[in-house]
């Protein structure tokens, strides 16, 4: 190889795109993966494994809110504890 002489291969689904340079596949695993997780592509797939009726999916929703309630009030009393 000359100076400046790399090698890039693309692979593309859907709007993610990776490039991967001087053959430094694992790099660009890493980014794709971490790519795929910021998109939700990873959380979507896990959802559509299975068929949930409408009901099963409030109550996901509701259960995960909920969740979110208790977390927010444990660090705002945490906060207070501290002042």
């Amino acid at each position: 190889m000359e100076k400046g002489d790399f090698s890039i291969v693309a692979f593309q689904i859907g709007p993610i795109e990776v490039r991967v340079i001087d053959n430094d596949l694992e790099k660009a695993l890493r980014l794709f993966k971490r790519r795929l997780q910021k998109e939700g592509v990873m959380r979507e797939l896990r959802d559509r494994k299975y068929f949930l009726t409408r009901t099963e999916k409030r109550r996901r929703k509701d259960h995960k809110s909920e969740i979110r309630r208790i977390k927010l009030q444990r660090k705002s009393q945490k906060r207070k504890s501290y002042n």
